[in-house]
Order: C-alpha cells, then sequence, then structure tokens
C-alpha cells in the first residue's frame, strides 16, 4: 500500500480501492463526497460481470487470441474498451437537450496476446488504408511526371483528376474485398471478435459490447505492457504474490 498514502480517504486500503487500482492517491478521484455514489457504481458493474473477473484474461503466460488447443506464449497485450446500457443515465445532446446515454458502464479489457495474433489483427485493420495510401502516393508521383500527366491531359483535360479517381477507387474496393477474405482466413486461428474469446462471450451473453469496433473484428490496441491503472485491471496473481512475501 506504499503508493496509497491517504488514509482519511473513506475507501483506502479495502476491496473498493483495489477494484479502482489507481496509479496513486493523486490520480484518484474518490473523495469523502463522491465515495459512497463511486462504490455503488463499483457494484452495478461488478452485478453485470460473470464470475471469474478480468485478471484471468491477461494474466496468463499463453495467447487468449488463439484458437484451438495449442496457444502460442502471449509477448503483449491487446487492449479494448467493452461497454453496457446498465445503469441508465442521461446526459446533453449537441443542442442541450437531455439524452439517454448508450453508455452506463465501461470496463478496459486486457488479453494476453502472442505476436502472431498481433500481426493478424494489425495486417487486417490496416488493409484498406494502406493498400489505398500507398496508391494514391504513386498516382500523384506518376500524374506529377510531367510528359506523363501531358500525354494523359491530351486525351482530355478532366482525365487525370478520372483516372486518380478510378485507380485510387478500384484499389479501395479490392482492399475491402482482400480484407474480408484476410478476415476470414485468420479467423480460423485466431479470435478476430474479442467476443470469441471464452470468458468474453460471457460478458456478452449479459449485455457487454465494444465501444469502437471495426464493422467486421475487433478493433485493438496491442502494448509491452499491461496498464497500470483502471478498474479491474489490478492482476490478482501479482497480489497473491506480494501477500505471500
Amino acid at each position: 500500500m506504499a503508493k496509497y498514502t491517504r488514509t482519511d480517504c473513506p475507501l483506502y486500503g479495502g476491496e473498493y480501492c483495489k477494484k479502482l487500482n489507481m496509479k496513486s492517491c493523486r490520480t484518484c478521484t474518490v473523495t469523502n463526497d463522491n465515495a459512497a455514489g463511486i462504490k455503488a457504481d463499483i457494484d452495478t458493474i461488478e452485478s453485470l460481470m460473470p464470475e471469474g473477473g478480468m485478471a484471468r484474461f491477461f494474466e496468463g503466460e499463453e495467447c487468449v487470441l488463439c484458437k484451438g488447443e495449442k496457444k502460442n506464449k502471449a509477448d503483449c497485450y491487446a487492449m479494448a474498451d467493452i461497454g453496457h446500457p446498465e445503469p441508465k443515465r442521461e446526459g446533453r445532446n449537441a443542442i442541450g437537450l437531455k439524452t439517454k446515454l448508450r453508455i452506463g458502464s465501461m470496463l478496459p479489457v486486457q488479453l494476453s496476446c502472442c505476436s502472431s495474433c498481433r500481426k493478424k489483427h494489425n495486417a487486417a485493420s490496416n488493409r484498406e488504408a494502406a493498400v489505398t495510401l500507398t496508391v494514391a502516393i504513386i498516382m500523384l508521383a506518376v500524374l506529377n511526371f510531367t510528359p506523363t500527366a501531358e500525354a494523359i491531359a491530351a486525351i482530355g483535360s478532366y482525365m487525370p483528376l478520372l483516372l486518380f479517381v478510378i485507380v485510387v477507387g478500384g484499389t479501395w474496393l479490392m482492399g475491402k474485398a482482400s480484407r474480408k477474405s484476410m478476415i476470414k482466413k485468420f479467423s480460423e486461428t485466431t479470435c478476430m471478435d474479442i467476443f470469441e474469446v471464452p470468458g468474453l462471450d460471457e460478458f456478452k451473453a449479459k449485455g457487454w459490447f465494444e465501444i469502437s469496433p471495426y464493422k467486421d473484428m475487433s478493433r485493438l490496441v496491442f502494448s509491452r505492457e499491461p496498464l497500470r491503472q483502471g478498474l479491474f485491471t489490478a492482476s490478482e496473481k501479482k497480489e497473491k504474490e506480494e501477500q505471500n512475501i
């Protein structure tokens, strides 16, 4: 508890403090006035979670995104945010009117991940943009080459722009088609949707959803280190090891 110094905090050293898992008292927003509300929110979120908690998804040495019996050794963490409509909350829209918010609760998800699954997710998520951007740069270079540009413009003044739109647009469409094929192929060995991960499917069954996914796969951020703070991001294994010292 060395990092927690506010002994007068209503949550100091207790279970709620551990669940909040803040880096230090300086970064924690708990006060005497809001402590009861924060405890109630944590209780509500916990009641919406299936048994087993969150630590099981990032404490293991094996990649949880790998499909099949044989799992690769994890060497990084895949992260996403999930939300739940409960508890019902109200906010204000762009014109100031009260409206019900889509997200009542939010949780960070950390998944033990191998380099192979990371590469597959990155390859599929960046497919259309990377290929289209490359082709667009090449086309601009070609159309800026005076002899080529003049030859194309000789056909019609609109031809350079039309050719650019056709080639870049066609590349985008082909990229979308190849992305779909790529995701299908990768899905044979890797969970491209986080709710395919055993255990996280239980969260989906209880109403949890990914907050900002792609239309056809999860949108993941990768890190070599786990989150240092955040609700339910504490390692239960590490805590037990520290207690045994």
